[in-house]
């Protein structure tokens, strides 16, 4: 505003003066506003000159948050912006203070009042400010709440000491997006129940279905969430119309599930499935049971049994062949079962011709001739499958070697045309010479047919037959041999020649089967030897086959002391892990000297010697050191499972007494055990407050191991497709040590150990004072990257506490430089800011200050820290100093250096300024320049204290000589023009000046002459002055009202007794005009303009006598006319004086005694006037 207010002054120093005032109106009576915590915020205000006159000032702040970016602003309407700053305050903080608004000819005031709030989301149900809200939108708008979860202002929600429900939030927030993340945190809150569905029915049937039919379910949730259902089928002729619902599905409460009845997808007879709708809580399984309407002969039911009896008779046959019933037995079952199925169809030729063989095996050969008979008089397709079957069944009957070849060749020929029939490829197995005579033809002929493709019982049973009469005939273990083999252990047919033939061919090298697994357990069962044991376990250790359903066999080996490479590992190997038995003497002795085990099977050797140490110590102690040694190499690579927690506690129950258990110790002993065994669980997310990267384990087994060290913590399970699980998914948790009760031996031994000190402050987070014995633990802890931002900052907070408690003024710097304040709530802020401040390390409480605001600091500090930083500075001008100051100030902190520093520098409204300056005087500082801004922006304003008169006193002696005379012109011409009552002390500097000058600027010459002919009595200096000045005037022809103050003396001298002015005032520069009666034709009016004598005063002399008035009436132009603006009569009965010598005194004499009616007096003064006339005219000629 330096050039604006300069050039004012310079106007008024030359004795320019604008009369113009602007008249401004705000755009708001108050600013009022909100901002976020921690942010900044804009707004601007507009100002508008009402009477189009342009505004040109300046506007100041009285907050030191309050910024206002346009601070100088020119023009008809201007904007001022202005910045927030909230750094520091917290929601629910409201700072208050007013913009100063310095203005050409005025002064303004407008306040602002500021309320932090948090960033709260507003919704269609009004601002979302804490969970209770948040869970009434979820609850009336599900999507709107989704947005505001995965918005940034979502933590704002959550408050300021959330703990857990932080991490929580974080945790699900940062996985895959989804409604589920949501619902997790309301169930992990407490916020909501488990949402669950009822299905209105849990079972439903549908018969003779004949086209694609459309049914449904109903579901009926519970309670309000999200939702989400997986649809399946396990059967193809069911149908769900859509693979998933959720939340979305439902009308209300109630979700309907279409799904379709396929008929074309069913067999014949009764069709079930299970249609299965899966969320994270439930499973809803409907049971369906559906049918197809009947096509051709069978129904579906007829169909199921024929299928039956067909089972019936193979089984029937195979038993038969086997041997397991006799023939009588079989042959009477068969033909009941094949009577019954020539009843269901009578038009099957088969069933005829399986009787007809039936009957001949049983020894009926009458019945057989009857149906073959019968079969040969009807059947005509001589190549067809049954016409083969027939001519078997007549070679049964006639045994003729002729006959039966010719009939075998026949039997060919068909055959390669049905090569399918398995009745054929029997006919002709039995037919055959070559099979005949040779057995193991005709097993490779039954593999051959088997590997084609064709699987029936009928063919493993007569595969097993030639087996089992002659279990040479299989020499190798190949695929054919291990199916009818297996065939045979199902059938539980497995002999001792069988066993030993398989134990004798096993080969060295097969990979694992596990129907070949059960062959070599049935061969133990029937020969019950070392061999077959032997056998069993040499086929699982070279396959690799551990566990507990393999132990059994390892188990044996040991006990019946098998000598085999590997069995004593293997039994270690397959021991239960969470078991605790007797180790056999042999197993302990072998990896005493010889162990090749991993640390797993390891640790569960050295805890079944633990669990068993009191039953058989002499067996523990030789392993004490070595199980020493096993744990310390455990430890180092931060193994743990459930076995080594228990060695690891053993080692250490007697106490923790070296550095380097210690060490090793800190990787294990915080470790906790999470067991989860739902399906969907795929790995284990771990946050932890104290932490800054999240843990991320992967789930083994159901099971995961991981580190927590603070109770501030959030676990998560997440699925295969990112979801995350809080509370939906259960799992078990549980600490496998006890840090607690060895946490300072080990501190003491590793005090380096970063695992300690984490455990150790977070069991203390509610303790207020630490002690010095802990700041070792502090340093390591604030210099570790793995600690967390916000651990850090708190971590920072109680160190510098503890540092002020010692006294350790060196440290408590280094410490500043590492803490993150923006992580601090306010309390540890003020600590810290006071802590600085009480040690005198002003420089690093005043950055938090400039950071952070003042509000930190209690007002004694604040001042002392402020003051301190003025005089560092050596007193240089620094704005938010400046800012500082003046707070400091105006809140009643009279400090002498912030008193100097502002009587410098300061800049706001003139009554602040005022204020700086008294106080500054009390302390005899220096206020030159203070005294200048002062006066400056008075003049510049024309807003003027009580005070004016005393700050120019004090200024005038050192002071600027422009401004100087731009104070005394100003206050002349106000004065002057617009009567105002001047300071006490203006005439006096007026005189002053002009005795000195013998000069002033015309309107302190004018005011001063209007002074001293208004006074009364005066002294020899004044009547000279007033002398000079009226008589440089009047021959200027200058004149104006009150040279009718003036003495008679004064007057007859410049020859003004016989004037009246009549004075009138306007606008400077405005053309007046005066329409008055002539004094010779009073039906006359004259017009005349009235002429300017000085800034707007504008005057008409005339002459008048006693008893003569002049009506008039004064005319300025306004909008293009002539207006009266003023109207009158001037008498002279109201003027002059008898007393007063010369012609004019003479004849006003003569006018007043007509008027009185002397005519005697009238006589004798003009008879006396006409002497003086006729003496004048004599003694003086005109020239």
């Amino acid at each position: 505003m330096g050039g604006i207010v300069r050039k004012r002054i310079d106007e008024l120093a030359r004795g320019r003066f604008s009369c113009a005032e602007p008249m401004m109106a705000f755009s708001t009576d108050r600013v009022e506003l909100q901002v976020l915590e921690g942010r900044t915020c804009q707004g601007e205000f507009e100002m508008k000159s009402e009477n189009s006159l342009p505004l040109r000032g300046r506007v100041y702040s009285s907050n030191s948050r309050m910024e206002c970016l346009t601070p100088q602003f020119e023009g008809e309407s201007v904007r001022i912006k202005y910045e927030f700053h909230s750094e520091g305050l917290m929601e629910g903080d409201i700072q208050k203070g007013d913009f100063f608004i310095v203005l050409n000819q005025a002064e303004y005031n407008l306040s602002f009042v500021v309320t932090i709030v948090k960033l709260y989301a507003d919704t269609s149900m009004g601002p979302v400010r804490n969970l209770k809200d948040f869970t009434a939108l979820a609850q009336e708008n599900w999507e709107e709440a989704k947005k505001i979860f995965y918005s940034s202002c979502f933590k704002n929600i959550l408050g300021e000491k959330a703990g857990n429900k932080s991490l929580l939030y974080q945790g699900l927030s940062k996985g895959r997006p989804s409604d589920l993340n949501m619902e997790e945190f309301f169930l992990a809150c407490h916020l909501k129940e488990q949402a669950v569905c009822t299905c209105d029915t849990n079972e439903a049937s549908y018969y003779e279905v004949s086209e694609d039919l459309k049914y449904q379910v109903h579901l009926t949730r519970n309670t309000w969430g999200y939702l989400e259902f997986t649809v399946k089928s396990d059967c193809a002729f069911l149908q769900p119309e859509k693979a998933k619902i959720t939340t979305q599905d439902f009308v209300g409460s109630l979700c309907i599930v279409n799904y379709y009845i396929v008929p074309e997808k069913m067999h014949p007879g009764k069709n079930f499935a299970v249609l299965s709708l899966e969320s994270v809580s439930q499973r809803i399984e409907v049971k369906i049971c559906a049918s197809r309407k009947p096509q051709g002969i069978s129904t579906g039911g007829e169909h199921r049994e024929i299928k039956e009896i067909y089972v019936k008779l193979i089984k029937l046959y195979t038993d038969y062949r086997l041997k397991k019933i006799v023939t009588g037995k079989w042959a009477k079952a068969s033909i009941a079962l094949l009577d019954e199925l020539g009843e269901k169809l009578p038009e099957e030729s088969w069933y005829g011709l399986m009787k007809a063989q039936v009957f001949f095996l049983n020894g009926q050969r009458q019945e057989t001739e009857w149906i073959l008979n019968e079969f040969k008089r009807e059947w005509k397709d001589k190549n067809s499958p049954q016409w083969g079957y027939y001519l078997y069944i007549c070679t049964l009957m006639e045994r003729e070697e002729v006959y039966v070849d010719k009939l075998t060749m026949e039997i060919e020929k068909i055959f390669v045309k049905h090569r399918e029939n398995p009745i054929l490829f029997f006919c002709l197995l039995f037919m055959e010479r070559e099979y005949s005579k040779d057995d193991f033809r005709k097993l490779k002929s039954l593999e051959g047919r088997v590997r084609e493709g064709y699987k029936s019982p009928l063919l493993y049973a007569e595969s097993f037959c030639l087996m089992r009469n002659d279990p040479l005939l299989f020499g190798r273990m190949g695929e054919f041999e291990l199916e009818v083999l297996n065939w045979g252990r199902k059938q539980n047919l497995i002999s001792r020649d069988i066993a030993r033939q398989i134990l004798k061919i096993f080969p060295e090298r097969m990979g694992y089967k596990h129907t070949v697994f059960l062959l070599l357990k049935d061969c133990y069962d029937v020969l019950g030897d070392d061999g077959a044991l032997t056998a069993v376990c040499s086929y699982l250790i070279k396959n690799q086959k551990y566990g507990k359903a393999y132990f059994p066999w390892y188990e044996k080996g040991v006990l019946e002391k098998l000598r085999m490479t590997g069995l004593y590992e293997a039994y270690l190997l397959s021991m239960d892990l969470r078991s605790v038995m007797e180790v056999p003497k042999i197993i302990l002795m072998y990896f005493k000297y010889n162990s090749q085990l991993d640390y797993r099977r390891k640790s569960v050797l050295y805890v079944n010697l633990i669990a068993n140490r009191e039953k058989k110590p002499e067996e523990f102690e030789p392993y004490r050191q070595s199980m020493e040694v096993f744990a310390y190499e455990q430890m180092e690579l931060s193994h743990m499972d459930d076995n080594l927690a228990v060695i690891y506690n053993e080692v250490i129950r007697e106490g923790v007494h070296s550095p380097k258990l210690a060490e090793v110790l800190s990787n294990v002993m915080f470790v906790h055990k999470l067991t989860c065994l739902d399906p969907r669980a795929l790995r284990v997310i771990v946050s932890d407050s104290a932490l800054k990267e999240v843990q991320v384990i992967p789930l083994t087994g159901g099971t995961a191991y991981f580190n927590l060290y603070s109770n501030e913590y959030s676990i998560f399970i997440e699925d295969g497709r990112g979801n995350r699980y809080n509370g939906s998914i259960s799992y078990q948790l549980e600490k496998l040590m006890y840090p607690g009760k060895y946490l300072r031996d080990c501190m003491a031994l590793a005090p380096q150990e970063l695992s300690y000190i984490l455990y150790y402050f977070s069991s203390r987070r509610a303790v207020r004072y630490f002690e010095e014995k802990d700041l070792d633990y502090f340093r390591l802890a604030m210099g570790s990257k793995e600690v967390s931002d916000s651990y850090h900052a708190w971590l920072g907070a109680k160190m510098i506490r503890l540092l002020h408690t010692m006294g350790n003024t060196g440290e408590i710097n280094r410490c500043l430089e590492k803490i993150d304040y923006g992580k601090l709530p306010r309390e540890d802020r003020e600590c810290i800011t006071d802590t600085l401040i009480s040690h005198k390390m002003f420089d690093q409480a005043y950055k938090l200050m400039v950071v952070y605001g003042s509000e930190s600091c209690p007002l004694p500090g604040w001042g002392e820290c402020v003051s301190h930083q003025i005089r560092e500075m050596k007193f240089g001008e620094n704005e938010a100093l400046l800012k500082f100051a003046a707070e400091l100030f105006f809140q009643d902190v009279k400090d002498s250096v912030i008193i100097e520093y502002l009587a410098r520098y300061y800049e706001g409204s003139t009554k602040n300024m005022e204020a700086v300056w008294r106080q500054a005087r009390e302390l005899r500082l220096e206020t030159g320049a203070l005294e200048e801004r002062i006066l400056v922006q008075m003049l510049y304003t024309t807003e003027f204290l009580d005070s004016c008169s005393e700050i120019y006193e004090s200024y005038e002696a050192a002071g600027d000589k422009k401004i100087k005379r731009a104070y005394l012109n100003y206050f002349s011409y106000t004065n002057f023009i617009n009567d105002m009552v001047p300071p006490a002390h203006l005439f006096t500097k007026l005189m002053q000046q002009m005795k000195k000058e013998g000069e002033l600027p015309m309107v302190c010459e004018l005011a001063l002459l209007r002074r001293l002919a208004e006074g009364g009595t005066r002294g020899s200096d004044e009547e000279e002055i007033l002398e000079s000045i009226l008589q440089k005037y009047v021959y200027q022809g200058i004149s104006f009202a009150f040279y009718g103050n003036l003495s008679p003396h004064m007057k007859m001298k410049y020859q003004l007794f016989d004037k009246y002015f009549l004075e009138y005032k306007s606008i400077p520069g405005k053309k007046v005009q005066m329409r008055y009666k002539s004094r010779e034709n009073q039906d006359i009016y004259v017009t005349e303009e009235m002429a300017e004598m000085y800034e707007g005063i504008y005057v008409k002399e005339f002459i008048l006598f006693f008893g003569e008035s002049i009506q008039y009436y004064i005319s300025e132009k306004q909008d293009g006319e002539m207006v009266v603006t003023q109207s009158g009569t001037i008498s002279g009965e109201k003027h002059g004086s008898f007393m007063e010598e010369g012609r004019y005194g003479r004849l006003n004499e003569l006018f007043y005694l007509r008027e009185q009616g002397s005519t005697k007096g009238l006589a004798q003064q003009m008879q006396h006037y006409r002497n003086l006339l006729e003496k004048t005219e004599e003694m003086f000629t005109i020239l």
